[in-house]
């Protein structure tokens, strides 16, 4: 599992981001959490929080931001990198354990791929704006994930979230999902930039439509698959079978 993300500001800093593979499973197994390390968002505006408030705060702000998505996630051996470099880029490396991230509905589990945005609240509620939005600089992320498919289960569901492109490459948003049976693996792929026209700041009169392009890029970020036990795929096999 691994995200890159980097910040336009105003050039390019990469923040890197690696970790071990998913493991999905039931909610009643004991799963393990999985040791891993991520570009926490808005790192330069973290770093200079860090200067100033101490690093105390910038680990509330990431607890935070994690407990907004994941509720149920447990934190433990929470550990930074270059907190007080300019140069390089900020890590977080902590272990992590999420119960119940595959949601079990009857015999099947119900699984979002996108581990590293799903979850996330709407970025924008307010029906109209009345003065200008301005972002502070444009970004870019690259999540790849890999899920592990628990043993007795298969996929049932399986495609890809709905890919998200506005005109003048305002935003992109790309996913792609794929199978590789030797290894019993789910292949997660989310390429997502913000602002490749350069474009930062925007009129009220935008609001409707950038509210709009973040609401899909959050629904496709929200996607899920389904996994259901093999006997289940052999039960239906014999039913048409048997109803032939």
């Amino acid at each position: 599992m691994r995200r890159v993300m980097k910040t336009f500001w105003p050039v390019w800093v990469p923040l890197v981001a690696t970790a071990v593979l998913l493991r999905a499973g039931p909610a009643s197994a004991p799963g393990d959490g999985s040791e891993f390390a991520v570009a926490f968002s808005h790192a330069l505006e973290r770093k200079l929080q860090a200067h100033l408030e101490g690093p105390e705060v910038v680990e509330k702000a990431f607890r935070d931001e994690m407990a907004s998505r994941l509720p149920s996630a447990e934190i433990a051996d929470l550990r930074w990198e270059n907190l007080q470099s300019n140069a390089m880029p900020l890590l977080v490396r902590c272990t992590i354990r999420v119960p119940g991230y595959a949601e079990q509905v009857g015999q099947r589990l119900i699984v979002k791929p996108g581990v590293f945005a799903a979850g996330a609240p709407p970025r924008f509620t307010a029906s109209r704006r009345l003065h200008p939005i301005a972002f502070p600089h444009t970004w870019s992320e690259q999540d790849d994930v890999e899920i592990v498919i628990p043993e007795g289960y298969e996929l049932e569901q399986a495609t890809a979230p709905a890919d998200v492109r506005a005109r003048e490459e305002l935003q992109t948003a790309a996913y792609s999902l794929s199978y590789a049976p030797a290894r019993h693996t789910l292949i997660y792929a989310r390429t997502y930039a913000f602002g490749r026209n350069g474009a930062t700041i925007f009129e009220p009169e935008s609001y409707e439509a950038i509210r709009f392009l973040f609401e899909r890029v959050r629904v496709s970020d929200d996607h899920s698959i389904v996994l259901r036990p093999k006997e289940a795929l052999a039960g239906a096999a014999a039913s048409v079978k048997g109803a032939g």
